[in-house]
C-alpha cells in the first residue's frame, strides 16, 4: 500500500514499533475466555441511524422494467444496469405474519440488500434438525403437494409486497426440498416412492411424472395473481431471478446417498432412457460392441450379458470422482454425454415451460457446487451462471449445538483464497454470474471476515452474492438456531451495513485484467476434466472459464496469470491498488477512497490506509471506516466505523478438533475490539458509540489536531459514529 506523509505523521504521534507478530495458531481460538465480552440481543437496525442503509435502494423494485442479460451484465429494460447483493430467506421465514413480514422488510432494507432469495419454499419433511412447520404446501407431511395452501400463499406474497415496496427484488428458488406424498398420486411401487428424495434430485430431472408435477405447481404459482401487488409473479418484474432446480446435476449419477438411484424402478427408467439414447446414437448392439472396444484388455468395453434388444446396458456411476481405471474410455465419454445431454434437455424444458408461463426474467439452471465443466457448459444455454460456496461448512448437523463441527481455520490464509477462489473458478465467460448461497457460518470463529470480503471482490470480479440465510424461521429469539441462520448472529450483522455499503456504492473497482481458462466442448465432456487451475487470479483480476465454442472474445492477460502463479508470492494487490490479500500473514487491507479498513490479523504494528492508520489490541478482528456521504473519507464530514470479532452463546464450549462439546444458550457474547485509529480528518470532529441497532449511545473524546484525530476503540462498543461540524453539502 501506497505510505503517505500523514501515515507516516500518524506513526510518529502514536509512537508504535513497526516489528512483525509471528503468525497466530487458529487453534487458540478453540476455547476462549469470554469475560468482559458484550452481550447482543438485537437483530433490528433503527430508522435514519449510521448503520440504516435503505438509502443504498431504489423503491419500488420493478420500477425499472423487467430484468435483461447484456452479455455479462444485468440491466433493466430502461437501460439501468443492475447490481444485487443480497441475502437468503429458507423455510418458514418465507412466510411471516403481517407484523413480522413488514418487520423482516425493513430489517432487509436496512442491512442495504436489494435481493433476496426465497428458498426451501417447498418444505414438506424435516431437511434440518431445526424443525420448519410452514412451507407452500402448508407444512410438514400435507396429504399432498398437488395443491398450494392458500393460506401460506397469502403470506409469502404479503412478504413480497413488503418487499417490493422497499426496493427489494426476488430470487425465486421454488423447487429446493419438495417431496412426493402419497396424495400426489405417484405410479410408482412404494421404494419408488420412497426413493425419491428431497428436491426431486436426479429422478427429478427425467421422470414425466416428476416433472409435470413441477409444471403444475410452477403454473400456480407463477399465474397466481397478488392481492397486494394486483400482479402474478410472472407479470411482476420484482421477479428478478429464477433457477430451475435446487444444487442438482445428472452428472453427478451415482454420488453418494442423495445422487442415488435405490429402486428397480428408477433403476430401470435410468436404464432405458440410456438404451434409448444409443440406439438412437450408434443403431445395433454390435455397433456399441466395436466402437466400446478397448486394446488394454483390461479396460471393459460391452459386457456379454448387455444388448439393446433386452435395453440392459448399464449406466456406470460415480463418474466424476470415482474409478474408471477398469472400462474403455468410450464407454466412459458416451455415458457421461447421455446425462450431460438429458441434463440439458431437462432444462431447455423447464426454460420454455417457464417462458410460457410469462416469465420474462432471466433464468438459470441449477447451482451446483461442483467444479465439473460439463454442468456449467450445459448452463451456459439459460441466461446466467449461478453458483454456491461456503467455507468451513459445519457437519454432523446444521444446528449450534453439540456435536457439530466446523474447523478452526480463517479464510484469510486460505492457500486458495475461499469463498473467493472456489466461486472465481465456476465463473464462466459471456453470462452474468450470481452466487445464490455463500457463508462463513457458525461455529467458526473467524466468520466476521466473510461479508466485507465478499462485498469487496464481488466488486472486483462482477458478481452478485446472496449470503444464505439470514432467516429459517419465524422472527423469534429462539434457544436453538441454525448455523447459518445470521439474523441472530453478530459477527455478521455487525458488518453487512458496511458490506453492504461498499458493495452497492461500487467502492472496489471492477478489473479491467482478465484471465480465463479456455475449455472447449470436448474437453468439457470429460468426467475428470479440471476446471479453475488458478484460484488466486481473482485476487488481483477477473477469473473464470470460457468455452470458445459457445463464447467467443475472452480475454486472457498472461501477466495477471504470471502473477498470480509465482510461488513466492503470497502478496496480492489489485490493478487500482484498493486491495491487498497477504495469504501468509492472513490479512485483507480494503484501502478505497470511501471504505478502508482490514480483516484478519494485524501484523504488530498499524495497519496503514490512505486516509486511516488502526492499531488494533486483537489478534483477529474486523475494522472499517466507512464515508456515509458520496464523498471519499478525507473529505466526508459523516463517517461510520465497524469493528467486529468472534462472538459466541454463553456456555458453550469446543473440543480442540472444533467439535461443539457443550451446547451454550442465547444471548451471544460479542467480542470486543479495542485499539486505536487515526483519521486524516478535521480533530474538531463528534464521535458517538453507537449501540447494536446503530442508536447513539453517548460521545466519546477525540485527541489529536489540525489534519488529524485519534479515536480510542471502547471495550463496550462495536460501531462509532463520526460527525464533522459545519457540514459541507453531502
Amino acid at each position: 500500500m501506497r505510505l503517505k506523509f500523514f501515515t507516516l505523521l500518524m506513526l510518529t504521534i502514536t509512537g508504535i514499533a513497526c516489528t512483525h507478530r509471528p503468525a497466530v495458531d487458529e487453534t487458540i481460538y478453540i476455547s476462549r475466555d469470554m469475560t468482559g465480552w458484550i452481550p447482543y440481543t438485537c437483530n433490528m437496525i433503527e430508522k435514519g441511524s449510521a448503520l440504516d442503509m435503505s438509502f443504498l435502494l431504489h423503491p419500488p423494485s420493478g420500477k425499472n422494467g423487467f430484468l435483461t442479460v447484456k452479455g455479462e451484465k444485468f440491466f433493466f429494460d430502461d437501460g439501468t444496469q443492475a447490481r444485487f447483493w443480497g441475502a437468503d430467506l429458507a423455510g418458514e421465514a418465507c412466510f411471516p405474519d403481517k407484523e413480522d413480514a413488514e418487520r423482516l422488510a425493513d430489517l432487509i432494507s436496512r442491512l442495504g440488500y436489494n435481493i433476496v432469495r426465497f428458498h426451501h419454499i417447498d418444505v414438506v419433511a424435516p431437511w434440518t434438525d431445526k424443525v420448519i412447520q410452514r412451507s407452500l404446501f402448508g407444512g410438514q407431511q400435507p396429504v399432498t403437494t398437488r395443491r398450494i395452501d392458500p393460506v401460506m400463499l397469502d403470506k409469502l406474497e404479503y412478504l413480497w409486497f413488503c418487499l417490493k415496496e422497499r426496493g427489494i427484488y426476488i430470487k425465486l428458488s421454488h423447487l429446493s426440498s419438495r417431496k412426493i406424498m402419497k396424495g400426489d398420486g405417484f405410479p410408482g411401487p412404494n421404494d419408488a416412492f420412497n426413493n425419491v428424495g428431497a428436491g426431486l434430485k436426479l429422478e427429478g430431472e427425467i421422470d414425466p411424472f416428476l416433472i409435470g408435477l413441477q409444471q403444475e405447481y410452477l403454473k400456480q404459482l407463477l399465474t397466481h395473481k397478488n392481492p397486494y401487488t394486483g400482479m402474478s409473479m410472472a407479470e411482476d418484474p420484482t421477479l428478478a431471478l429464477i433457477e430451475i432446480i435446487n444444487e442438482d446435476a445428472l452428472l453427478y449419477y451415482g454420488v453418494g446417498e442423495g445422487f442415488s438411484t435405490n429402486s428397480e424402478y428408477y433403476r430401470k427408467m435410468f436404464r432405458e432412457s440410456y438404451n434409448t439414447w444409443l440406439k438412437k446414437k450408434y443403431g445395433s448392439t454390435s455397433a456399441i460392441a466395436l466402437k466400446w472396444s478397448s486394446p488394454d484388455t483390461s479396460r471393459k468395453g460391452l459386457l456379454d450379458e448387455e444388448n439393446l434388444g433386452k435395453m440392459s446396458i448399464q449406466l456406470l456411476k460415480n463418474l466424476i470422482y470415482g474409478d474408471l481405471s477398469g472400462w474403455s474410455e468410450q464407454r466412459i465419454k458416451d455415458n457421461y454425454l447421455f446425462l450431460y445431454e438429458q441434463q440439458l434437455g431437462y432444462y431447455k424444458k423447464m426454460y420454455a415451460f417457464l417462458r410460457e408461463t410469462g416469465v420474462r426474467c432471466p433464468v438459470t439452471g441449477s447451482n451446483h457446487w461442483i467444479n465439473a465443466p460439463a454442468d456449467l457448459l450445459a448452463n451456459t444455454y439459460t441466461d446466467f451462471i449461478d453458483r454456491h460456496s461456503y467455507w468451513q461448512h459445519p457437519q454432523h448437523n446444521y444446528n449450534y449445538d453439540t456435536g457439530q463441527v466446523a474447523g478452526p481455520f480463517p479464510m484469510v490464509r486460505s492457500n486458495y483464497a475461499g469463498n473467493i477462489g472456489s466461486l472465481a473458478t465456476r465463473r464462466v465467460y459471456g453470462l452474468p454470474y450470481t452466487v445464490s448461497e455463500w457463508h462463513n457460518p457458525l461455529p467458526n470463529k473467524f466468520r466476521s471476515e466473510g461479508p466485507v470480503i465478499m462485498a469487496a471482490y464481488a466488486c472486483l470480479q462482477d458478481w452478485h452474492p446472496m449470503q444464505y440465510a439470514l432467516a429459517i424461521t419465524t422472527l423469534t429469539n429462539p434457544d436453538m438456531i441454525n448455523s447459518f441462520e445470521y439474523i441472530y448472529d453478530p459477527s455478521d450483522m455487525n458488518v453487512i451495513p458496511a458490506a453492504s455499503l461498499m458493495f452497492q456504492r461500487g467502492d472496489f473497482r471492477e478489473a479491467d485484467r482478465a484471465y480465463y481458462d479456455i475449455i472447449n466442448e470436448e474437453i468439457a465432456l470429460e468426467p475428470k476434466s479440471p476446471v479453475g487451475l488458478h484460484p488466486l487470479i481473482a485476487l488481483s483480476g477477473k477469473y473464470g472459464i470460457t468455452f470458445p465454442e459457445r463464447f467467443t472474445g475472452a480475454p486472457a492477460d498472461k501477466d495477471l496469470l504470471k502473477y498470480a502463479t509465482d510461488t513466492a508470492n503470497h502478496i496480492f494487490k489489485t490493478e487500482a491498488d484498493d486491495l491487498e490479500w497477504d495469504i501468509r500473514q492472513g490479512l485483507v487491507v480494503f484501502n478505497a477512497p470511501g471504505t478502508q479498513g482490514f480483516a484478519g490479523f494485524p501484523p504488530g504494528r498499524p495497519v496503514v490506509c490512505n486516509d486511516v492508520t488502526m492499531d488494533i489490541d486483537n489478534q483477529f478482528a474486523v475494522v472499517m471506516v466507512s464515508s456515509l456521504t458520496n464523498r471519499p473519507i478525507a473529505e466526508s464530514d459523516h463517517l461510520l466505523i465497524t469493528t467486529s470479532g468472534d462472538s459466541q452463546w454463553k456456555g458453550v464450549k469446543f473440543s480442540d478438533k472444533g467439535k461443539v462439546i457443550q451446547r451454550g444458550y442465547p444471548p451471544f457474547l460479542m467480542e470486543p475490539v479495542t485499539g486505536t485509529i487515526n483519521l486524516r480528518i478535521d480533530s474538531g470532529c463528534t464521535v458517538y458509540e453507537l449501540g447494536s441497532d446503530g442508536r447513539r449511545l453517548g460521545e466519546i473524546q477525540v485527541t489529536g489536531s489540525g489534519q488529524g484525530a485519534s479515536i480510542r476503540l471502547q471495550k463496550d462498543c462495536l460501531h462509532y459514529e463520526i460527525t464533522c461540524d459545519p457540514y459541507r453539502d453531502k
